[in-house]
């Protein structure tokens, strides 16, 4: 019995390695010697007596120092302020914003791409029908080299002589020879900056910039001589004794400042402001076009109405209306304008840019001029009959010159008194064909 009760009692607990001298030692101890060597005495003791880590059964400090090496490094804390904002998905608003806009940009892109090819295409046709050439659908497509020799020549002054090409056009090495002849003629001849136009992007058409930047080389070369002879028919002629003047490029207005100078003295008689730039939006109410069709329609002055008044929906109503006047077809309106414009190139909310109102303005600055000289020409000739029918009336079978429609009606002598044509007429010594009644 007793050893069963010996065998009941509880262990001691374990003693530290440092005091463990065996059973016997151990139990002769007091109880609080034990409870000071067990960590659970008084204060002084627990203060004095701090406990040893405690190792897991079966491992060695070099297993354990292995452990730690083999385990995973634990990651470093996280900067919130920092990390949080650029792992954060964006705003699903924010990215629909992002993509209207670059869906907004590639449209702007492609409506500019169009309107400059309509009317680059539409100036280009313009000149080849005055060379009774073959028009063209596309300046990105149909622009060879045939097509560009033919605008020079139309284009250049007639003191400057092309030179030599193949008129056969028939492969591509003459062809590529054709356009480097080209080319060399304007960047030596008309003096034209052509910065990144090759021979081989011409020839190939692979890329639409170089070809309206081609196309708008044309047009400012253009402008430059229309610019010329505007000067020569407003300024008086120079003496025989005065010297020739020499081309400046740095003094008095270029080609763009004279054409809007043109545009400006011709609206002015009917009270509109003067344009100070090519933005189309001096011509969206539609009055800078009626004046300036006013010069060979005088019907289209009447549209201009208070310059005083304007409001959306007039000028609206009074552009739709010009431009229907200028897009009627030859029988009705007379004059064949041609001109690619549309209500939404001006009042849109991508309007055309400087360069295509440029080709346009351009193009109706060189309609009118044309249709100006056919008034004249159909004025003298009227005016011919009319003195051909007086002499008629009052010299039946006489015989006289009614001149080349360039003189002077009073210098048509036997014209006016009804005398017989003398043997030399008013036409002879000026290089003009006269006709004889």
């Amino acid at each position: 019995m007793m050893e069963e009760a010996a065998l009941s009692v509880p262990p001691a607990p374990a003693l530290p390695p440092s005091h463990a001298s065996g059973d016997v030692h151990s139990a002769s101890n007091s109880p609080r010697e034990v409870a000071s060597e067990s960590g659970i005495g008084t204060l002084d003791s627990a203060a004095t007596v701090q406990p040893e880590p405690v190792q897991q059964a079966g491992s060695t400090p070099n297993e354990e120092k292995r452990q730690e090496e083999a385990a995973p490094a634990s990651p470093a804390p996280v900067n919130a302020s920092h990390d949080t904002a650029t792992v954060e998905p964006p705003h699903p608003a924010a990215m629909f914003r992002a993509q209207l806009h670059r869906q907004s940009t590639v449209i702007r892109a492609k409506v500019r791409l169009d309107r400059q090819t309509r009317v680059f295409t539409a100036w280009v046709n313009q000149h080849l029908q005055a060379a009774e050439a073959r028009p063209i659908e596309s300046v990105l497509h149909d622009f060879n080299d045939l097509v560009l020799i033919q605008l020079l020549k139309q284009l250049s002054p007639s003191h400057l002589r092309f030179p030599e090409y193949n008129r056969s056009s028939r492969n591509q090495f003459a062809q590529r020879s054709n356009i480097e002849i080209a080319l060399e003629f304007m960047r030596s001849t008309l003096k034209l900056p052509l910065v990144n136009i090759n021979t081989e992007g011409v020839f190939r058409h692979t890329d639409p910039r170089m070809m309206l930047g081609l196309t708008w080389s044309l047009i400012r070369a253009f402008l430059a001589l229309e610019s010329l002879q505007y000067k020569q028919k407003t300024e008086p002629a120079p003496s025989e004794a005065a010297p020739p003047a020499t081309t400046n490029h740095h003094s008095g207005p270029s080609a763009e400042e004279e054409l809007l100078q043109w545009v400006n003295e011709t609206t002015h008689p009917h009270g509109l402001q003067p344009l100070s730039d090519f933005h189309a939006s001096g011509l969206a109410d539609g009055r800078v076009l009626c004046a300036l069709v006013a010069l060979v329609q005088e019907n289209a002055a009447d549209l201009i109405g208070d310059v005083e008044e304007s409001n959306e929906e007039g000028d609206a109503a009074r552009l739709d209306l010009i431009l229907s006047i200028m897009t009627r077809p030859v029988e009705e309106n007379g004059l064949d304008w041609s001109l690619p414009l549309q209500a939404s190139d001006l009042r849109g909310d991508e309007p055309m840019d400087d360069q295509c109102v440029i080709a346009v303005l351009s193009q109706m600055r060189c309609l009118i001029g044309d249709e100006i000289d056919r008034i004249h020409e159909r004025e003298r000739r009227e005016e011919a009959d009319e003195l051909v029918e007086a002499l008629r009336a009052h010299s039946p079978g006489s015989r006289a010159c009614l001149g080349s429609g360039d003189d002077d009606p009073s210098e048509r002598t036997g014209l006016l008194t009804g005398e017989p044509q003398p043997s030399a007429c008013c036409c002879m010594g000026k290089g003009k064909s006269c006709t004889v009644l």
